[in-house]
């Protein structure tokens, strides 16, 4: 989904929130921009157990934030041949899946 559709997505949500205060969105995303609407329950099912996560856990938020913070290391890693590297890198202490 195109950032300009996402940013669209959001404020059809914030228009229905604003008419009817108790409406529930189910919404299955990886775009930190969906996962950091305001008051959101993101609920995560990694490391095999739907459970609760804060939006500084998420990996996509995560993931921009190496992006934007670090663009040189982010790039040298992902343009490395072994992948598993660039999980490591990305999430320090994590381990890379083989």
């Amino acid at each position: 989904m195109s950032t300009a559709a996402i940013r669209t997505l959001r404020t059809m949500i914030h228009d229905v929130l604003k008419k009817h205060k108790d409406a529930q969105f189910i919404i299955s995303s990886h775009s930190p921009i969906l996962l950091g609407y305001p008051k959101a329950q993101i609920l995560s099912f990694d490391d095999g157990s739907l459970h609760k996560v804060r939006y500084e856990e998420t990996s996509p938020a995560q993931i921009v934030r190496h992006f934007v913070n670090e663009l040189e290391t982010f790039l040298e890693e992902l343009l490395k041949e072994t992948p598993c590297g660039f999980a490591r890198a990305v999430f320090p202490g994590k381990k890379a899946n083989p």
